[in-house]
């Protein structure tokens, strides 16, 4: 099993490395938003989008490497909306690289674990190494996930935080699913202002570029 694993991470990596870049970060269709998952390695990261997007929770999932990404979409008023999710790699030794996977996302969600205070304490790092990746995006979600674990944050702490950042948070548990529809939920909601800001903006865009050709 754990050969298996590694060579999973392996071809992920490869897969990823090759996956073509846009000028604004990784490419998604038309109709999805950019998604980044980050927070310190061992949070729950990857476990939270096996859930997510249908998944049972295991514990075999090897360590995200760089990173790697899902599609997963819904029907809402016959328009479809889709979330190209980014899982990234919480280890130091890959921030030099997953930064570049930040371009383009129009939601980050920051998981730290309820168990792990390091994890707690470096939610500031990583949302100033966000910032870092212009453009900034629409919408930051706090996630405190494990739950199901012994907690050695206090809601107090993570209110506060939260708060003082100005970011919008809750508890999940990937093992038990304790909160995963409503992020699940929050995240497409949130997209969804998104395309249809999008919809708006595209006939100011098409107006612009014909004057611009009689100009020219």
């Amino acid at each position: 099993m754990k050969f298996k694993n590694m060579v999973f991470g392996c071809i992920s990596l490869c897969f990823v490395m090759l996956a073509p870049v846009a000028k604004g970060g990784l490419s998604s269709p038309a109709n999805s938003v950019k998604v980044v998952f980050l927070g310190d390695s061992g949070v729950g990261k990857t476990s939270l989008i096996v859930r997510i997007c249908g998944k049972n929770f295991s514990q075999d999932h090897v360590a995200t490497m760089v990173a790697d990404h899902c599609e997963l979409y819904r029907n809402h008023d016959c328009k479809s909306i889709g979330l190209t999710i980014w899982d990234t790699a919480g280890q130091e030794r890959y921030r030099s690289l997953i930064s570049s996977y930040f371009r383009g996302a129009e939601i980050a969600v920051i998981v730290f674990s309820v168990d792990n205070s390091d994890s707690f304490d470096a939610i500031g790092s990583w949302f100033e190494q966000l910032k870092l990746n212009p453009p900034s995006c629409e919408k930051v979600i706090l996630v405190a996930n494990k739950t199901d674990l012994m907690e050695k944050v206090t809601e107090e702490k993570i209110r506060q935080k939260a708060e003082n950042m100005g970011l919008e948070w809750l508890y999940c548990s990937a093992r038990t699913g304790e909160g995963v529809h409503e992020l699940k939920g929050k995240m497409f909601n949130i997209a969804e202002g998104i395309l249809n800001s999008r919809e708006e903006a595209e006939p100011l865009l098409r107006v612009e570029t014909r004057e611009r050709e009689k100009c020219c």
